[in-house]
């Protein structure tokens, strides 16, 4: 398993140290310039900052089919389960470990909740970006 994203903590590094000695996981950090390429080499992006944004890495890694996994804080409460991943209890960084291990066993059946993943960013955003711009073009020849 190829896991990327952000560590908010030494808690969360731990988990993820202790995962990757038993489970034999990777940890590989983000390349923000180059996400299109990067993501798609990843299985899990997690996210596990105490605070985002917007929460713009889990769009992109939707968009590329990898499930996000972070705590439930502001500017990731809405946008993981917008995408079909999977929420944290941001006071308990030990369920990190577990999701981990599901996402391991399940293997296979995540892929259709990948493709999901991929289809809201299309739905949700995409469609939204073309409409506003065909009405702000419209605007302009009436």
């Amino acid at each position: 398993m190829r896991i990327s994203g952000q560590i908010g903590d030494a808690v969360g590094q731990r988990v993820i140290h202790e995962f990757a000695q038993i489970g034999g996981a990777k940890f590989i950090y983000n390349d923000n310039e180059h996400w299109t390429e990067f993501f798609p080499n990843v299985s899990v992006h997690l996210s596990l900052s105490h605070r985002e944004g917007f929460g713009m890495a889990v769009l992109e890694a939707a968009a590329c089919g990898v499930l996000t996994v972070g705590r439930e804080v502001v500017g990731l409460k809405d946008s993981i389960p917008a995408c079909h991943g999977f929420l944290l209890d941001p006071d308990d960084s030990y369920s990190l470990f577990f999701v981990l291990s599901s996402f391991e066993a399940q293997g296979g059946d995540l892929r259709a909740r990948e493709q999901l993943a991929r289809q809201a960013v299309v739905d949700k955003f995409l469609r939204v970006d073309i409409e506003s711009f065909f009405r702000s073009e419209v605007k302009k020849l009436i």
